[in-house]
């Protein structure tokens, strides 16, 4: 839940460029919304997709342990984003997840996390390094592709299978350990 004084609203007007319609002629406002820091309240236990993706303003969020699901594409196409917390409690990092946050540098993945999905951090071009929690048993395809500044990887032993273009289009990847338990790559 953000807090009313964190948003700046807009009213609805059919003649404003940021509006557009959708299918069902109802309007819709583009990047409405801009702070830059979002505290998710204790209540929450899940965030549905694309809750808050493209949101340009963002640069940090913060996500209570009480949240246990977040859907695909939730953070999305966000250019400011450069930090966040993920709950501990979190089992996949859903598809799309953080797909084209150029910005991201840092994320924490917790322990609990077993999937990470297809082009889950894809395009973050300025991500550096990951720690891939020990539980991880499979990454889906195209989950770092084309995370340009990635250098270093270290896969848990427990992983499985690492699907095809994992890693396409990494330039600096530097070192990569794959684990003897891995037993199908692309």
């Amino acid at each position: 839940i953000i807090k009313e004084d964190q948003l700046e609203k807009k009213e609805l007007d059919k003649d404003d460029e940021d509006y557009e319609y959708d299918e069902d002629d109802e309007y819709e406002m583009e990047d409405y919304k801009t702070f830059t820091h979002a505290l998710i309240d204790d209540s929450v236990t899940k965030i549905e997709g694309t809750a808050f993706a493209c949101l340009n303003s963002l640069e940090r969020i913060v996500i209570p342990n009480s949240v246990t699901e977040i859907e695909s594409s939730a953070f999305c196409n966000n250019e400011n984003l450069e930090s966040i917390v993920l709950p501990n409690k979190l089992k996949e990092i859903d598809h799309y997840l953080f797909y084209e946050c150029p910005n991201l540098e840092s994320v924490t993945i917790p322990e609990s996390v077993e999937i990470i999905g297809e082009c889950a951090f894809a395009d973050c071009v300025n991500l550096k390094s990951i720690t891939i929690p020990k539980n991880v048993k499979f990454i889906n395809r195209c989950a770092f592709s084309n995370c340009q500044s990635l250098e270093t990887i270290i896969l848990p032993d427990l992983i499985y299978k690492i699907s095809n273009l994992t890693f396409d289009n990494c330039i600096n990847l530097k070192s990569i350990v794959i684990p003897d338990n891995v037993i199908s790559i692309g």
